[in-house]
């Protein structure tokens, strides 16, 4: 499972048509979720890799259920203290 949590943009559309080619299976994830339920998602999933943009990585990384999350993709440039 891969999880995409970002706004719109190019980078998405891109990996949205790897899945297509590969089969795997896409699992949006939204800001309108609120964090209860992002973690929910997260858990129930069973997530292990998502590509993200940098704000969003940083409420990603916060959560408590990330325990399948192995990979972060991030659509941006990495920020010095968000790999510790």
């Amino acid at each position: 499972m891969v999880g995409v949590y970002s706004r719109n943009r190019q980078e998405l559309y891109l990996a949205d048509l790897a899945f297509l080619v590969y089969g795997i299976t896409c699992v949006p994830l939204y800001d309108t979720l609120g964090i209860n339920n992002l973690d929910y998602c997260l858990d129930h999933s069973q997530i292990s890799t998502c590509i993200c943009s940098l704000s969003n990585a940083k409420t990603l990384l916060s959560l408590k259920n990330t325990a399948n999350l192995k990979t972060v993709i991030l659509c941006d440039p990495v920020e010095e203290g968000l790999l510790e």
